[in-house]
């Protein structure tokens, strides 16, 4: 749903949830590019930003003439929004923008994203919506790995899966440089100044991934070591080792 004038208060947030509604497209006086999460008495509701311009602001409020300056404001926002890594919201109006010389852009614009590839997850508000809730009931844990590294198990909801996640550790000085390993093997990872971006795929509710961070360089020895550990699924004992109670 999108509230008059894109504007809400906790008193809408709770009437819409209560008759079902899962979120709300809306401002947030650019808080965040990504979605926000709200608690109220019928359940959690999540807020879809717009952060771009829409066709009221550029043809109405800034008195652009024509189809192109829209296109590039349209443009510019999306690229903005895929710089923060954030959701792309885009809105029109048809009684401002439903023109014959105006539709297009739209078309246009979704060519531009569709270019990009799998840069973009292109989805209905609702899917956004049920897929930041899962995020938001997944969990993580840390603990001590093998090789002087690192365990991170991540936990999908009994309720609902998690689809396509990302885990992002911030690390400090040289723990940049472990790298991530998942059910014996190494993982293609994003690295930048703080630290490491890993891919943890789809794990199906009230299930359990565990990433392997091992020093870069460990060797095969190590290599071995996070492949049966990871295959072996034994509970980690302190300082990283894991019992073989049971075991062969």
């Amino acid at each position: 749903m999108r509230p008059p004038e894109e504007r809400f208060d906790e008193n809408t947030l709770a009437a819409w949830r209560s008759i079902g509604g899962t979120y709300v497209a809306g401002l947030n006086d650019a808080r965040t590019g990504s979605p926000e999460i709200f608690e109220t008495a019928a359940g959690r509701i999540v807020l879809l930003p717009r952060i771009i311009k829409d066709d009221y602001n550029v043809l109405v409020q800034e008195s652009a003439f024509g189809s192109r300056r829209l296109r590039e404001a349209y443009l510019e926002g999306v690229r903005k929004v895929r710089g923060l890594g954030g959701l792309a919201f885009v809105s029109t109006h048809s009684q401002v923008a439903g023109t014959a010389g105006r539709v297009p852009v739209l078309g246009e614009v979704m060519d531009s994203v569709l270019a990009q590839g799998e840069d973009w997850w292109i989805a209905t508000g609702r899917a956004v919506a049920s897929w930041w809730l899962a995020r938001r009931e997944a969990t993580t844990e840390l603990s001590r790995g093998p090789a002087s590294g690192l365990e991170v198990a991540v936990r999908a909801s009994d309720a609902a899966g998690l689809e396509n996640a990302w885990l992002r550790l911030v690390s400090p000085d040289d723990a940049g440089l472990l790298m991530p390993w998942i059910d014996g093997e190494p993982v293609a990872f994003v690295r930048d100044d703080w630290g490491v971006s890993v891919p943890v795929g789809t794990i199906a509710a009230g299930r359990t991934r565990r990433i392997i961070l091992l020093p870069e360089g460990a060797g095969e020895d190590h290599t071995a070591v996070a492949a049966r550990e990871v295959a072996s699924g034994a509970e980690p004992k302190p300082g990283g080792e894991r019992s073989r109670e049971g075991e062969d």
